[in-house]
C-alpha cells in the first residue's frame, strides 16, 4: 500500500528528536479535538492507522488495529492504546490538513 504523505510524515519524524516521544496531554487534546472536528480527516486516518499496523505487526487480516471498536456512528480508536510514533505521524497529518485548508 503506498501512501506518499504518510511517507513523507514519517521521514521527516524519523529525523528529528520527538519521534520515539509520546504526545504531551495537550496535543492529544488537540488532536483529539481537531479529529472530532474535521469529518473528512476520518477515513485518512483510518488508512494511516492501517498502513502502520501492516508495515510494524505484520498482519494480513481483517481485524481493527490497536483495540480499535466499530460502532454505529463509525470506528473508534482509543489514542492511548496507539504506537507513540503512530500517534506523532496522526498529530503531524491532521496539523498538516488543517492548515492546507484554511
Amino acid at each position: 500500500m503506498s501512501l506518499p504523505i504518510y511517507n513523507q510524515i514519517k521521514s521527516r519524524l524519523q529525523e528529528s528528536k520527538i519521534f520515539d516521544k509520546d504526545l504531551s496531554i495537550s496535543e492529544k487534546k488537540t488532536l483529539i479535538e481537531n479529529i472530532i472536528s474535521n469529518q473528512t480527516v476520518h477515513s485518512l486516518i483510518y488508512v494511516m492507522i492501517k498502513k502502520y499496523q501492516l508495515e510494524y505487526e505484520n498482519y494480513q487480516h481483517y481485524i481493527l488495529p490497536y483495540s480499535g471498536k466499530k460502532l454505529k456512528s463509525g470506528i473508534r480508536f482509543d489514542l492511548d492504546k496507539l504506537p507513540i510514533q503512530l500517534k506523532r505521524i496522526l498529530h503531524e497529518f491532521v496539523n498538516i490538513h488543517i492548515s492546507s485548508n484554511k
